[in-house]
């Protein structure tokens, strides 16, 4: 139970922090009135180099707010977790 807990958390960090390189390389010139530039939602497989891959489920609402649940084949079973975030547009992008 404490394995799953803690792949159930690794997924969820894994997720944040795809979402924050990813999709906001540079934070201090991002802003968060106007629309997202980018949407999101759908389903993203991410591979990683140990073999596993992680399957990403996320919905994207008119103002950014990202969530959506992660989960992963592993070596202990299956573990699942949430994802959250926010897309956000560069100042001077159209």
């Amino acid at each position: 139970m404490h394995q799953n807990l803690n792949n159930i958390r690794n997924i969820s960090l894994l997720g944040a922090l795809i979402l924050t390189f990813a999709f906001a390389i540079d934070t201090s010139a991002q802003r968060d009135d106007d629309p997202p530039a980018h949407n999101f939602r759908g389903t993203w497989s991410l591979r990683q180099s140990n073999g596993f891959t992680v399957t990403m489920k996320l919905v994207q609402n008119s103002r950014g707010d990202i969530t959506g649940t992660a989960t992963a084949n592993t070596r202990n079973g299956v573990s699942r977790g949430t994802v959250t975030g926010r897309a956000w547009r560069q100042n001077g992008a159209s």
